[in-house]
Order: C-alpha cells, then sequence, then structure tokens
C-alpha cells in the first residue's frame, strides 16, 4: 500500500463520494510514483457518475470547486487541503486538424481500458483505483518505466500534434528514450505543427528548460524529425567546429553537452527558476550564429569569428517562434551576444565588468556565467569548468555587487539642477556621457562626478 498525505486524503475523499461510483487516481501521479519521485499534482477520475451529479457532489463538498473546459472537462476542488482534479472519463471524436480539433463528449461508463487508451504515452496512461490502490496498467507504463522508453499509448496518438512536443519534454525530464513507434508517429505529425497555438508551445519548452536531462529532450526532437520545427537547431546538425578547441565534435553534439553542463551548474551554483530557464535557452542558442559565420580555410582550420553578434537576432526569432514572454527573449538574445566576451581579455580590469553588466541588462552576469560555463563545459573529453578570465569577471561582479544588475547612475538629473542647470536636451546629453565616463571608473561618488560633469560643460561650451 503507498501512503502519504496526498493519497490518504484521495482515499478519504472517495469514501465520501455516493455508492456506486469508481474513482481512480490517474496520469502523472502514478507516473511519478513509480519512477521514484514526489507527485505535485493529484488527478482523479470518476466513473458511473453523471456530469451533474459530480458536480453537485464537488461543491458540497468544496462550495469553491469550479467547473473548467468545454463539454464538462475537470471539476477543481479542495478537501482537506489538497487540491484535486476531478474528471469523468471522456470519448474524444478527431473533427479537424491540431491539438484542439476534438469533438469530446463524456461517458461514465466507459471501460478503465478504452479511457486509457486515449493518453499519449503508456507511462501516463496508468491508474491507481481508490480506495484499495491496485494499479491499473493496461497498457504497459510500468514496463515504459523500466527500460526508459516513450511509447503511445495506441494510434489515437496521431490524433494531436501536441504529444510531440509533449514527448521532448517528458523525455527531458524522466531521461526517456524514443520508441520506434513514437518516432513513426512522430514523423506522421510533422506536418500539423503549425497548428499548434504558440503558447502551448512555449508550455512546453518551458517545461523543457526546467528538466534534469535537456539533451534527452532535444534528442526526441531529433528522432521525429521535428527538429525542422526549429530551423536554426536543425541547421546545427552536421555543422563543423575546429577540432583542436572542440574535440566533442560538431556544433549539434557541443550543445547537446553545453544544455546538460547548465544542470550541472546548477548543482552547485543554484539559480530561481526564471533564471535557470534564461540560461538553458541562452546555451540552447549560443551557437546559432555559426550558422552563417563559419569557414573553412585552407589550412584545415574552421573559424566562426562573429557568430555571437550574429547569434543575437537568431536568438531572438527563435524564441518569438515558440512564444517565449518578451523579456525572457530579449534576456536570452543579449546573453547569447555577450557569451564570448571573455574570450579576448588578457586581464579584467573593473571597466570591463561594469561596461558587460551595462549591456547585458536585462540579463545578468550571474545569468551570464552560467552560460560561460556551459559554453567551457560543452567539450569532452576536456574537463569541465570556467574559462579563468569568465571566472575573473563573475568573481569581480561579485566583489563589487554588479553581478544581479548594472552600476546605477551616480549623477543624476537633480544634480545638475543643484549646479544650476536649467532641465532641457542637454540634460540627455550630458547624463549619457557621465554613465559611460562612469562605467570607465572616472568617478565614484557624486562630489567627484559633478566635477566632472562641470569639466564636460566647459568643454560642449568652447
Amino acid at each position: 500500500m503507498i501512503s502519504n498525505h496526498m493519497v490518504d486524503t484521495a482515499i478519504q475523499l472517495c469514501r465520501i463520494a455516493p455508492t456506486g461510483w469508481v474513482m481512480y487516481i490517474t496520469g502523472g501521479y502514478v507516473r511519478d510514483l513509480l519512477i521514484g519521485i514526489q507527485p505535485r499534482d493529484i488527478d482523479i477520475e470518476v466513473y458511473h457518475a453523471k456530469p451533474h451529479e459530480l458536480v453537485d457532489w464537488a461543491r458540497a463538498v468544496d462550495p469553491e470547486a469550479d467547473v473548467f473546459g468545454k463539454s464538462f472537462g475537470v471539476i477543481k476542488l479542495t478537501y482537506q487541503g489538497i487540491d484535486f482534479d476531478l474528471s469523468l472519463p471522456r470519448r474524444e471524436s478527431k473533427n479537424g486538424e491540431g491539438h484542439t480539433g476534438f469533438d469530446v463528449e463524456s461517458d461514465p461508463y466507459m471501460s478503465t481500458r478504452e479511457a486509457c487508451a486515449r493518453r499519449d504515452f503508456t507511462i501516463n496512461s496508468m491508474m491507481l483505483r481508490l480506495p484499495d490502490m491496485k494499479l491499473i496498467d493496461h497498457y504497459g507504463g510500468e514496463r515504459g518505466i523500466r527500460v526508459r522508453h516513450l511509447i503511445p499509448t495506441s494510434k489515437h496518438f496521431t490524433e494531436d500534434p501536441l504529444r510531440v512536443l509533449r514527448g521532448m519534454q517528458f523525455a527531458a525530464r524522466f531521461r526517456l528514450k524514443s520508441n520506434p513507434e513514437f518516432i513513426k508517429y512522430g514523423r506522421k505529425l510533422l506536418d500539423e505543427y503549425h497548428t499548434l497555438p504558440k503558447e502551448r508551445v512555449w508550455h512546453e519548452w518551458h517545461k523543457w528548460a526546467k528538466a534534469m536531462y535537456p539533451s534527452m529532450g532535444l534528442k526526441v526532437l531529433q528522432d521525429t524529425g521535428w527538429i525542422k520545427t526549429v530551423p536554426h537547431l536543425h541547421k546545427l546538425i552536421g555543422l563543423e567546429q575546429d577540432a583542436r578547441h572542440h574535440k566533442e565534435g560538431g556544433v549539434w553534439k557541443h550543445t547537446l553537452y553545453a544544455v546538460d553542463a547548465v544542470v550541472s551548474r546548477q548543482l552547485t551554483h543554484a539559480l530561481p527558476e526564471k533564471d535557470r530557464v534564461i540560461c538553458m535557452f541562452a546555451v540552447l542558442c549560443h551557437d546559432f550564429g555559426k550558422i552563417t559565420t563559419t569557414e573553412h580555410r585552407e589550412d584545415g582550420s574552421i573559424t566562426s569569428y562573429g557568430h555571437d553578434v550574429a547569434g543575437e537576432a537568431m536568438a531572438l526569432e527563435f524564441m518569438e517562434a515558440i512564444g517565449a514572454p518578451n523579456d525572457i527573449s530579449i534576456a536570452v538574445s543579449k546573453l547569447v551576444r555577450q557569451h564570448m566576451r571573455h574570450i579576448f581579455t588578457t586581464s579584467v580590469a573593473r571597466r570591463t565588468v561594469r561596461r558587460l553588466a551595462r549591456d547585458l541588462v536585462p540579463a545578468t552576469i550571474e545569468q551570464w556565467g552560467v552560460v560561460a560555463y556551459a559554453d567551457h563545459s560543452g567539450r569532452p573529453p576536456l574537463p569541465v569548468g570556467m574559462h579563468p578570465s569568465a571566472q575573473a569577471i563573475v568573481d569581480m561582479a561579485e566583489e563589487m555587487s554588479i553581478e544581479l544588475s548594472p552600476p546605477k547612475h551616480i549623477l543624476m538629473g537633480r544634480h545638475l539642477i543643484n549646479m544650476g542647470m536649467t532641465p532641457g536636451k542637454e540634460f540627455g546629453v550630458i547624463l549619457k556621457a557621465a554613465y559611460e565616463a562612469q562605467l570607465d571608473g572616472a568617478f565614484c561618488d557624486v562630489d567627484e562626478a559633478s566635477k566632472w560633469a562641470q569639466e564636460f560643460i566647459n568643454r560642449m561650451e568652447d
């Protein structure tokens, strides 16, 4: 018997349900328990209850219970402090293209085998019967977990193209490989990618970016042909690099190693979730610019000068294409643009660090350090770690307390007014020049800034 607070509460909820109803814990909760990770959400499917009966009972248990989705869908209720999603078994009939092209009809008396057949992968098709917690596994989900394979539950898989992207993030979260049938179905669904709403595409990519095995998700895209939905990623496959610096192979292999290095960095330098997502996408995109800048020279060497600059716009294009929020997209593109900043730096100066902090906004030097670490570490058999100059920049930024934001402006408009100036268009010119001088270390307090400003104004008037 599995025992934890969520399950115990689900059992109690089942025991106060009307006689004749049958309840099952379904989907992700069962999968997570069998994988050995703590589930966060619990879904219950209710059999032998009519829709209005389930709604009335749920609202008797929790007066604030809400109904979501067309054709009844899901009831969200809270019982003894635990949030549950209740639903009826339903039959889905394909009526058009894409993720939403279905007619949905609840059927309280359908068999569990038929109900489970509509789920995407076998690992998500298992159920635990309440209250005895008997495992119902019609399609071999337990075996799928054991062999670490993504296996479509049934032929219904091909009715929803979003399932391929779900497979990508499942692979990345649970270290799963593509099953041949999944590869076949995925390739069949490729032409329907364009039907997916951007918000759903972003939802799956966002989950990928938080996963423990991101390279496994990218390999799913490669296996199924869905790498073509991301043209810049697709073009990295087969793109060569100079073997003197990249013994691991081409750009695609380097990218796979690098995204996994972001995860290893988190083990010792944990970031907030949003920062980690930004770093993961920046590392995914950091070598996009090599697509257009790679050159094979007569001496056999391979160069990609300027790929950091070229990659900025390409990263932004990719992030917008998958529906990423604007603030994340811009931060990612800035990190891509600046990810080589340390390479030609032999001696790190404070002005270098200040200017990098300014040029990264809205990204940060802390995030930049993760990208630099991942890029340097994604080159096995070379050792993992940070390039010495990158480490020096990160260390100096922490010492200067600008690892999370650029230096604040010392000279402000009010200081110019105190100097007797009248606000006007020249204020912007002076303040902009003052900030550049501040980044160079020309002054470090208001008194010095005011003296600098007076000298600058005198030069303007000459």
